[in-house]
């Protein structure tokens, strides 16, 4: 900075000695634009030197990693959390966010089975940033369309990041609803445990008592989405339509498009709705779903919360370790 100052300093006492009638009408000219541009004052963004070396000083760390040997020292939980959208799964996010204590890589993964427009995906970024920095969470949000479940899930997962700054733990939340799930629908959330195990990554399945569901309180968790033209369950949770119907829904005639973040959160919901051209017909109580129509946006969710559960089944051994964790609502807000 000093040295810049000094080198202007000294451009501008030789402009003197060479003419000093032009170093001053230049001047002149300068400062003339100068006030005209502070006087108009334009809705332009003209950045800043500041921003620019932040950038740079950004690459340059993450540059700098890649030459940094992996150890028990530095080591740091870098999570890639399956939220769909983060004000759809505050509970998640927030447990998320206590293991990596913002000193860490957080990532929000959002898969959609439906292409997303460029318009609606801007939306959607906004929507994620603007709900972490209000809740005052360090994360990225990442957004994957035109995948299944498990398809997606493999794609953020070897895709997010970049050098060292790449999650080395996946998490997403119990699947309660594995007693009426169809086989295909379990057999995609267990792809994605396989998956990750397969890519020697960590694997952490959270259980909340009570679900995840709080559509009541974020009413606007569809507002972004309604933008696409396509209508949406009330719920942020229950959205969840096994992967044999989407099967069966693609093989007739009326083709079924569904949205899914991740399938293995869902409560008991009664949603009925009734499209009055007499083409589509919907009713979804969180068992059944009659679908006949052109199209159907869902957008997470597996199945309800059964409390009542007593016995679980244990997962077959894995080479490396799952991590089961059991937290209340209470517990997470105290």
């Amino acid at each position: 900075m000093w040295l810049s100052l000094s080198g202007a300093i000294l451009c501008t006492v030789v402009m003197f000695l060479i003419c000093w009638i032009t170093a001053l009408l230049t001047l002149i000219l300068i400062l003339a634009l100068y006030l005209i541009i502070v006087y108009r004052k334009p809705d332009v963004n003209w950045g800043s030197t500041a921003q620019a070396q932040t950038y740079r000083s950004a690459l340059e760390a993450v540059q700098g990693l890649n030459h940094v040997e992996e150890h028990v020292k530095n080591y740091q939980p870098q999570i890639l959390v399956l939220t769909g959208l983060p004000s759809a799964r505050p509970a998640l996010i927030d447990f998320a966010s206590l293991i990596s204590k913002n000193i860490s890589l957080l990532i929000c993964g959002h898969i959609t089975k439906v292409k997303v427009p460029d318009t609606l995906r801007k939306s959607l970024y906004d929507k994620a940033r603007h709900y972490l920095s209000v809740h005052k969470i360090k994360a990225f949000y990442n957004h994957v369309d035109e995948d299944e479940f498990d398809v997606g899930a493999k794609a953020l997962l070897q895709c997010s990041g970049m050098g060292k700054l790449k999650p080395n733990l996946l998490m997403m939340g119990y699947k309660t609803s594995w007693t009426q799930a169809t086989r295909q629908e379990l057999q995609m959330y267990f792809n994605v445990i396989h998956m990750v195990l397969d890519n020697y990554k960590s694997m952490c399945i959270l259980r909340v008592r009570g679900g995840f569901d709080y559509s009541s309180v974020l009413a606007d968790t569809d507002v972004v989405l309604a933008k696409s033209g396509v209508t949406t369950p009330s719920e942020s949770l229950s959205r969840n339509v096994s992967a044999s119907q989407f099967s069966h829904a693609s093989s007739s005639s009326d083709s079924v498009t569904s949205v899914h973040t991740s399938p293995h959160l869902n409560h008991e919901t009664n949603k009925h709705l009734q499209h009055h051209d007499g083409k589509h017909h919907q009713h979804h109580d969180g068992k059944h779903l009659h679908l006949h129509g052109s199209e159907h946006l869902h957008n997470g969710g597996d199945g309800k919360t059964n409390n009542n559960l007593s016995k679980v089944h244990p997962v077959p051994a894995f080479p490396a370790p799952i991590i089961v964790a059991k937290k209340s609502k209470q517990d997470l807000y105290k």
